[in-house]
């Protein structure tokens, strides 16, 4: 499962490696859509978000396994990813962008219950996720100098991302149907389904831990919406080509395989509110040096996202999990997945339209005063992990014996 894991993760992010970067400059530079707007398109899609993953926690695992279900999330996101290069229109981009979420926010907590259903050692799980990383860098690299480059595509245009992330959505789907299906469940199961939501998993969420992690991650995701919208239009009106945005911001993505290489040496060293609170800190120093005036520091800061990302989310993931049981997994990590591409996503994405919106003039957006409200964000986030997140002794073991301490 190690190289399957390694293999759907690839594709995985490949699928939003090829779109998420661009969004915001495709929103307010090809469309012409406004902050607002673009901020009610993807809260619409956020608000995909806690609905997908409400259906998606009741069945997976339950009604259907999570393989299948992964499966048909995928083919779901294929085709509505295409048809997405084709609409310009606001009132229908918005509604079919919508569509998309339903599926596009079950993949990744699917994929992750799949990922802890077949793989036995879990300190495995990082170098398992670096593959993700790899793909996002892949798909930026593709599209920005080969597919965007006239020699090879004659009529290139930004449009044509959904399109590539369409193909690697339809081949993943394809691919995990050969997944062999882990039997977690007795035959009766259907017969034992007695509500819509799965109450064995809301009882994580419920607990103190679960609550505390909730909360740190919630406050993470919000702030990193900023990043994930702006970071665009941001390196364009910084005299970076079109072309060249998606790479550059792989920069990030080159930290993150490093970060994603050493982060069980680094979770066993220091444990993991130390870990969590670096990658935290690395957050506040992203958006400090955006502020700063040379640009020389756009780079330095763009690097220090994959350190912000690796050492926060990934890290509470797998504490995440180590509160689960095999019946509930699924679950919770639907759950998990509502919070940060739902719930977070709704508040981020209308919040940071809302700012854009207020610092831009005729066109013009003054970035200097838009970074300082993630970095206040940042701070926030950064107290709330030396208060929710528990102290522990450091292990000589990883995930399995830390956590389950916890």
């Amino acid at each position: 499962m190690k190289h399957f894991g390694s293999f759907l993760f690839f594709l995985l992010f490949f699928m939003f490696g090829s779109t998420t970067p661009i969004l915001g400059l495709y929103f307010t530079k090809h469309l012409g859509f406004g902050g607002l707007e673009s901020g009610i398109i993807l809260s619409l899609a956020a608000a995909g978000g806690i609905i997908a993953p409400t259906i998606g926690l009741s069945i997976a695992d339950r009604l259907i396994s999570s393989e299948r279900l992964l499966a048909v999330m995928l083919f779901g996101a294929s085709t509505v990813l295409f048809s997405l290069s084709f609409i310009t229109d606001f009132k229908i981009f918005a509604p079919v962008y919508f569509l998309m979420a339903l599926f596009t926010s079950n993949i990744l907590p699917l994929g992750n219950a799949v990922i802890f259903h077949h793989l036995k050692d879990k300190n495995k799980y990082g170098r398992i996720r670096l593959w993700g990383t790899i793909g996002w860098i892949c798909a930026a690299w593709f599209f920005g100098y080969l597919w965007m480059n006239p020699f090879f595509n004659p009529h290139p245009q930004l449009s044509q991302a959904f399109i590539l992330g369409s193909c690697a959505s339809l081949i993943l789907g394809i691919s995990v149907l050969f997944i062999k299906i882990k039997r977690i469940h007795k035959p009766q199961v259907k017969a034992k389904f007695k509500g819509f939501i799965n109450k064995e998993a809301l009882s994580v969420l419920r607990s103190s831990k679960g609550m505390r992690y909730a909360a740190v991650i919630f406050i993470a995701a919000c702030s990193d919406k900023f990043y994930m919208y702006a970071a665009a239009p941001y390196l364009k009106a910084s005299g970076i080509k079109e072309n060249s945005v998606s790479p550059f911001l792989t920069l990030g993505q080159l930290s993150e395989i490093f970060a994603m290489i050493f982060l069980s040496v680094i979770v066993v060293k220091f444990g993991y509110r130390a870990t969590i609170i670096a990658g935290s800190v690395f957050n506040m120093i992203r958006y400090a040096m955006f502020i700063l005036p040379s640009g020389v520091f756009i780079f330095p800061g763009i690097f220090c996202h994959g350190l912000a990302y690796t050492l926060v989310f990934p890290v509470i993931t797998i504490m995440v999990d180590q509160l689960c049981s095999e019946k509930d997994r699924a679950g919770v990590h639907q759950i998990y997945g509502m919070i940060t591409g739902g719930a977070a996503s709704i508040v981020g994405n209308i919040f940071c339209g809302r700012v854009l919106d207020h610092f831009t003039n005729n066109g013009v957006t003054d970035f200097k005063k838009f970074w300082l409200i993630p970095l206040t964000m940042t701070l926030i986030q950064v107290i709330s992990v030396f208060y929710l997140i528990e102290y522990k002794r450091k292990s000589r073991f990883f995930v399995t014996q830390e956590i389950s301490e916890t």
